[in-house]
């Protein structure tokens, strides 16, 4: 057991040493679906925005396969309830399983997928100097927290730049009223630099 536990502490501080922190920025598209149960209605909307935050690049074998924890600020915005903007903000917190593999002297191909913890941080409808927040007005019924699960591809240049796009789809219904079902699909792309 001893020399189990010595392993397992030798393999994290090796890993730990060859890990990597990236910064990444990109675009955000946010389907939101919700649909009646009672009436068999449903709509869409469709959000825009960005993201913006920090990874770890925790390598477990080589640069064949890592853990990558991060923690992102994302904006979201959409319009087409005019004159209201609905706006939303959030912490994303992914913990991805990534695998790459070489495809040129210096780019790799990298694919990834895992579970994103999204925190609501605010949710506002706007209109001009009046704003409401739907976390307070709907008395819990508008859900902050929401699991998704994501997979993303892109390719690594120069060890240092990574390029993808990914898909991420919500797991948890954000909305508590009865019959009524509301769940988020994110499409992403973006860059990340790492160092």
């Amino acid at each position: 057991m001893k020399k189990f536990i010595i392993a397992i502490a030798l393999m994290l501080s090796c890993s730990m040493a060859s890990a990597q922190t990236g910064i990444s920025a990109g675009y955000l598209f946010q389907n939101m679906h919700e649909s009646d149960g009672q009436s068999a209605s449903s709509y869409n909307l469709d959000f825009h925005g960005f993201y913006a935050g920090v990874d770890y690049n925790i390598r477990i074998i080589g640069k064949t396969f890592a853990i990558v924890p991060g923690i992102y600020y994302e904006f979201l915005e959409n319009k087409d309830l005019d004159p209201v903007k609905w706006q939303e903000h959030y912490l994303k917190i992914p913990v991805d399983f990534q695998l790459g593999f070489r495809i040129g002297k210096n780019a790799r191909f990298i694919a990834s997928i895992g579970p994103k913890f999204h925190i609501g941080l605010a949710s506002k409808w706007k209109a001009g100097v009046e704003s409401l927040d739907l976390y307070k007005f709907s008395e819990n019924q508008y859900r902050r927290f929401d699991v998704l699960l994501g997979a993303s591809i892109g390719i690594e240049v120069f060890n240092h730049m990574k390029i993808k796009v990914g898909y991420d789809r919500g797991l948890v219904n954000r909305n508590a009223a009865k019959d009524t079902k509301l769940y988020n699909n994110i499409v992403h792309a973006g860059l990340s630099f790492v160092f």
